[in-house]
């Protein structure tokens, strides 16, 4: 008994703590009804070049998703100062962002909500480190689009019709950990509506997604971040 008191007092005196697997806009509109859900994954890829560093170690070093051009590194001579530059060929590298998307109908339109507790990676840690927290919430927001139009939540079915599509999320975070340890973790009550509308394309042509409006109501204090752009 003392046990459960103690487990209330702490939800409630951090709220965070509560609401981390379900802070947005969604969760609390009376209008919604949740209609579905699915567990979802973006493939992130990069490139790295191996550069070799003081006492013959070997260090990766992120070159950026899509560069052509081969990245420069930096040899260390045995005093840890730079001896020389040098170009080396990149090897491909990849990791897995994961994420829950809950879908709902709201007044006649249909919305998602993702919840930052939710977001897991697995893979090569320098991509995930390199991307920043709007960046990425930006590309989840878009990828569960995707997926509600792959698992029919979305229907598209008249061509050139620009549907809208409402996604909720936590609109103020804390990221903690690097690599594979990085989680978010919903600051407050803020929550970040974006609006994006879905045009569909022919047999065998992927629908135009596009980001039309993101709404916040604000992002401040400590460590947190603005996943609202």
């Amino acid at each position: 008994m003392k046990f459960a008191i103690a487990v209330l007092l702490l939800f409630a005196l951090v709220p965070g703590i509560a609401r981390s697997q379900s802070s947005s806009c969604l969760d609390r509109d009376p209008d919604a009804v949740l209609i579905g859900s699915s567990r979802n994954s973006i493939t992130l890829c990069g490139q790295v070049a191996p550069a070799l560093i003081a006492g013959g170690e070997l260090q990766a070093q992120f070159a950026g998703s899509g560069s052509q051009s081969p990245a420069m590194v930096v040899r260390l001579d045995s005093s840890g100062l730079d001896a020389q530059p040098l170009y080396a060929t990149k090897a491909k590298t990849k990791g897995q962002v994961s994420f829950d998307g809950f879908y709902y109908s709201v007044r006649g339109q249909t919305g998602i909500s993702i919840p930052p507790g939710s977001i897991e990676y697995i893979g090569d840690p320098n991509l995930i480190n390199a991307m920043s927290t709007a960046d990425l919430f930006d590309l989840i927001g878009q990828d569960a689009v995707k997926e509600a139009l792959a698992n029919g939540t979305i229907p598209c079915s008249v061509l050139g019709v620009a549907l809208q599509v409402k996604v909720s999320q936590a609109g103020c975070v804390i990221r903690y950990g690097t690599g594979e340890s990085t989680h978010f973790v919903a600051c407050n009550d803020a929550c970040c509506l974006k609006t994006y509308t879905v045009t569909c394309s022919p047999l065998g042509v992927a629908p135009l997604i596009q980001l039309v409006s993101a709404e916040s109501n604000g992002c401040s204090g400590g460590d947190c971040e603005s996943t609202c752009r």
